[in-house]
């Protein structure tokens, strides 16, 4: 769930306290958490950091600007703390990483002290024999007091009592902690640790009590700590699992540690990487992008901080909760919301669970809300409305004017932009951002604002986008803080230090919302290649090069467990799911599916539901399943053609390995040219860690137009009003007064003609009367120019057009014996049916029978189908992959010149291709060439 692998593991000390059980080569021991501690509510408002934008950079290799020791896990700069901590690991390179030996740097005030320590692990992973392992390590200053309360004295050692870990599955064993001191007074490191089996009793006399630096303790060797030569930043350092865990309620603290308390190698302790920063600061109320890879927990590190806040307050309050909105998360896919609303029940359900034990009866509610639910859910979250709701950009507009339910947002705290990437490069993307500072207005305070990607550069931009500015009273360029227009010169080179990404200039001097960024990226293992059907793609007949496809596809599927394969379009997704159930007897409707936009929502949520189960065998996509969605059994995905850009195919073939520390595994099969020399260098690429970076578009009219159209709708308002809150949203940052007068010229349809295309004003400009005058509205100054809707139909006209996504006339698929909606096609593509006609919907055959106004009805079969069309926008290249073509191409033609063929193909066989993609590409480039 969220991709963090479960597991149950709890521990008490003697006084009663809930211990997890921790064992981090990166983070430093957790002593405990009380239950008994009186836990008050805390206003994150009040703590939000005044200080400029920082990166939270665990880039690896480090960013520049970020101080950093070779280490397994990540740092964490800049933050503040009274001690500074960093933590270094390394293992003997022959049994990495299952080291015996291994060595802990560790900082103390401003040096770096290391320690060995022998057989620090068995030779198998913890998960599948718990071994004698050390179960964490951890530096105190003097005489700071250890978990079982005796005070350290520098320079002695010193052993706590056993400590009893409980477990619900399993037999209780103990686990003992050491601690030793090094030669510093500033120095104390404590190791803890698991026998392989639990033989003593708490109350047993710890045989660790007296020993000594560098003696040997039940086959353990505690050696010395030396001061080590390495650079060391004091104000680099390693937040731990203890202040993270320390910050949520004993309720939200107790099922995180039964859920995730036992080690994760991947992860270093409970919280994965982007858990462990991005808790704090969203809890701090702090503005966060998190960028990380899928499977890392981001999503689940997204909500911790809400879903605490909101628990607290529901205790707390003899009332509870207000029926209202307090969370919004809007997802630019309705699967990926979907798939979300599902995985929130598990930690809510579990913290209710707590909660009662405790005595606390609470209710969190949750919800969804798009295109997909139904009328009367809608009504249905008027009268109990949910605290944590689900939406899409789409529906986030509809409902800031909903008469009723608009006021359901004025509670609003928390908004979570989940798969950001996608959103920022588009137009949904530019009316999101003017949707959140529409709620900004609406709202009594400002909510804190959470990003999440896997895939996205350059990061500033994205954040920018993201939280908005603090005033749009002037467009930047006009306020001082010269950032262009073109997102073309925001390239970085990796750097994350806070310098502005257009000019160079500090970002002190533009009006940005604060915010942070945790850059939890790093290398996953990948297993990619592209494979081409032939090694000459110019002359091998079609027909040849798709009989060879489908041969190869069906022995990749078979050599899987569950496969997911994207093919770009709705047509192709049912054309390889038809084709391969035609030739192949090992598919059918109970092991292979279809997924894409245009079916109905019970059979997307069905196949789903499979793909989340392992299920299924084979499942193909448009690239509705691309963002987000956890499927933990799948272990291929297999991409037909180009995606077009590095992020895409990153986000595709992130869905395999989904779990953190899998290995990433896809295969990009390439039919023809283009595709070939597109797809080659995207994985040359990939494999060295490029990322297109996002092009935010810059003022789009049709979106303004929508926006400005509803503020106008919901109340008569100043235009300045609606102007800045405009200029607020990153897109329009340097909306200017020429660009808002052709506008309003537009909405008022004071151009010659339009009315004779059917050009009507959707709004009135005017200023505000005197008292006796026929307009005057006593809230604003005589004077003030105001604007206004115009017409009675202006919520209708506003509610049915809403949107950036492209639209087309499509008409319902209903069966003609259950009534059952089956999905919709498009009415051109209905023109050409006749009745009897046969067509492929969902994976499954349906004979076209008639059709009645927007519904179409059919009857199920089994002759052979067609495989309908549906209107799209085709995926356009991106701006940076087009650019490395180029460049490739280059290479390849300057290479011929030199050493002909087999040089070329020497070259090529160093890119993530096969054999016949290499020679083929050679080919190719030759006799255009000749």
């Amino acid at each position: 769930m969220f991709g963090c692998r479960s597991a149950s593991s709890t521990a008490t000390d003697n006084a009663g306290s809930v211990v997890p059980s921790l064992n981090s080569t990166a983070d430093w021991a957790y002593g405990g958490v009380n239950a008994a501690t009186p836990d008050t509510s805390r206003d994150r408002r009040s703590r939000r950091s005044p200080s400029r934008n920082t990166v939270v950079s665990n880039t690896y290799p480090p960013s520049r600007g970020t101080r950093s020791v070779p280490f397994t896990g990540r740092l964490r700069s800049p933050v503040s703390s009274p001690r500074s901590t960093v933590c270094s690991s390394t293992s003997s390179p022959e049994s990495a990483p299952y080291a015996r030996n291994r060595t802990v740097t560790f900082g103390v005030g401003s040096r770096l002290w290391s320690i060995r320590v022998s057989n620090w692990r068995s030779a198998v992973p913890p998960r599948t024999s718990p071994g004698a392992t050390v179960i964490s390590s951890t530096v105190t200053g003097p005489g700071r007091v250890t978990r079982s309360g005796s005070a350290i004295t520098p320079g002695t050692t010193h052993a706590t009592t056993p400590v009893r870990r409980r477990r619900a599955t399993a037999a209780a064993t103990n686990s003992r902690s050491v601690c030793t001191a090094g030669d510093s007074p500033e120095s104390m490191i404590c190791f803890v640790w698991r026998p392989s089996r639990a033989t003593a009793s708490p109350d047993e006399h710890n045989p660790l009590v007296g020993a000594t630096r560098g003696s040997r303790v039940s086959g353990r060797q505690l050696l010395e700590a030396t001061e080590t030569d390495y650079d060391f930043d004091p104000a680099a350092v390693t937040l731990t699992d203890e202040s993270v865990l320390d910050r949520l309620a004993p309720a939200v603290r107790e099922w995180w540690v039964d859920e995730f308390g036992e080690y994760v190698p991947e992860n270093g302790g409970f919280f994965t990487p982007p858990q462990r920063e991005a808790i704090p600061l969203i809890d701090e109320g702090t503005n966060t992008l998190v960028c990380s890879p899928t499977g890392s927990g981001k999503t689940l590190a997204s909500f911790c901080s809400v879903i605490d806040e909101l628990y607290r307050r529901d205790r707390d309050d003899p009332d509870g909760l207000d029926n209202s909105v307090y969370c919004l998360y809007v997802s630019p896919l309705k699967s990926l919301a979907n798939d979300i609303h599902r995985n929130l029940a598990v930690p809510l359900s579990g913290i209710r669970e707590r909660a009662a034990e405790r005595g606390h009866e609470t209710e969190l509610r949750h919800a969804i809300r798009h295109g997909d639910t139904s009328d009367s859910d809608r009504q249905a979250m008027l009268e109990t409305t949910p605290h944590v709701l689900n939406t899409t950009p789409e529906t986030l507009a509809i409902l800031l004017n909903s008469p009723k339910f608009k006021e359901k947002l004025r509670t609003v705290e928390y908004v979570v932009v989940d798969e950001i990437h996608s959103l920022a490069e588009n137009k949904r993307g530019t009316h999101l951002s003017v949707s959140l500072e529409r709620l900004e207005n609406m709202t009594d305070g400002s909510p804190t604002r959470i990003g999440c990607s896997a895939t996205v550069e350059p990061l500033p931009t994205v954040a920018k986008f993201l939280v908005g500015r603090e005033s749009g009273s002037h467009p930047v360029s006009a306020g001082g803080a010269s950032e262009t227009n073109t997102d073309e010169t925001s390239a970085t080179d990796g750097d994350d230090s806070s310098t502005d990404e257009s000019t160079g200039d500090d970002t002190d001097t533009d009006d940005f919302r604060d915010y942070e960024i945790v850059d939890t990226r790093f290398v996953r293992e990948f297993d990619l290649q592209l494979e081409c059907p032939t090694d000459d793609l110019i002359d091998t007949p079609r027909d040849v090069v798709n009989d060879r496809f489908y041969d190869r596809l069906h022995d990749l599927v078979g050599s899987h467990d569950n496969t997911l394969v994207f093919t770009n379009t709705r047509s192709g997704a049912e054309r390889v799911l038809e084709t391969l159930r035609g030739r192949f007897d090992a598919y059918d409707e109970t092991n292979s599916g279809c997924h894409h936009g245009s079916m109905s929502k019970d059979q997307r949520e069905a196949v789903e539901e499979d793909l989340k189960a392992g299920d299924v065998d084979v499942v193909t996509s448009s690239t509705s399943l691309e963002l987000g969605i956890d499927m933990p059994h799948l272990d291929l995905v297999v991409q037909v053609g180009s995606p077009k850009s590095v992020a895409s195919l990153l986000q595709r073939v992130g869905r395999a390995g989904h779990q953190l520390g899998e290995t990433v595994e896809g295969r990009v099969i390439a039919l023809d040219r283009d595709e070939l020399v597109e797809c080659s260098v995207m994985l040359h690429r990939a494999t060295e860690g490029f990322v297109d970076r996002v092009f935010i578009p810059a003022e789009p009219q049709d979106v303004a137009a929508q926006q400005v159209y509803g503020m106008a709708i919901n109340q008569i308002r100043p235009e300045t009003d609606v102007l800045e809150t405009l200029r607020r949203a990153y897109p329009y940052r340097d909306y200017t007064d020429a660009d808002w007068e052709q506008l309003c010229r537009y909405l008022t349809a004071d151009y010659d003609g339009l009315e004779e295309k059917n050009v009507y004003a959707k709004i009135w400009r005017d200023t505000n009367d005197p008292p006796d005058g026929e307009h005057h509205y006593e809230e604003y100054d005589v004077g003030r120019p105001l604007i206004g809707k115009r017409g009675r139909m202006a919520r209708v006209i506003y509610m049915t057009n809403i949107g950036t996504i492209p639209d087309s006339f499509t008409c319902d698929v209903y069966t003609r014996s259950g009534d059952e909606w089956l999905g919709q096609l498009d009415e051109e593509y209905l023109d050409t049916l006749e009745k009897g006609d046969v067509f492929v919907l969902g994976g499954g055959n349906y004979e076209f029978r008639y059709r009645r106004g927007s519904k179409v009805y059919v009857d199920p079969t089994s002759s052979r189908a067609t495989v309908p069309s549906w209107f799209s926008e085709r995926l356009p290249l991106s701006y940076d992959l087009g650019r490395e073509i180029l460049s490739v191409q280059g290479e390849i033609a300057s290479r011929l010149r030199e050493g002909g063929r087999t040089a070329v193909r020497s070259w090529l066989r160093g890119f993530p291709i096969d054999e016949n993609s290499v020679r083929s590409l050679a080919r190719m480039f030759d006799q255009q060439r000749r």
